[in-house]
């Protein structure tokens, strides 16, 4: 397997950790009104999880496009 094929699974697997983690926020507050997050809380919650090594700076500075795109509008 060449090393581009290698890397784009690799993002692609850390995308879908992400999205998993931002897909509980979502489900959590569905569940309980009051344990619902904001768009804020949620980029700080992914910044710990990079913090502690369980997502990579590549997928952080992603989701800090997105936020501020989110935060725009």
């Amino acid at each position: 397997m060449n090393s581009t094929v290698e890397n784009n699974n690799i993002s692609e697997m850390r995308t879908e950790k992400v999205l998993e983690i931002l897909k509980g926020f979502f489900h959590a507050g569905d569940a309980h009104k009051s344990e619902r997050y904001s768009a804020k809380e949620m980029l700080e919650a992914l910044r710990k999880k990079v913090e502690i090594g369980e997502l990579c700076l590549n997928n952080l500075s992603v989701l800090n496009h997105f936020f501020s795109f989110f935060f725009h509008f």
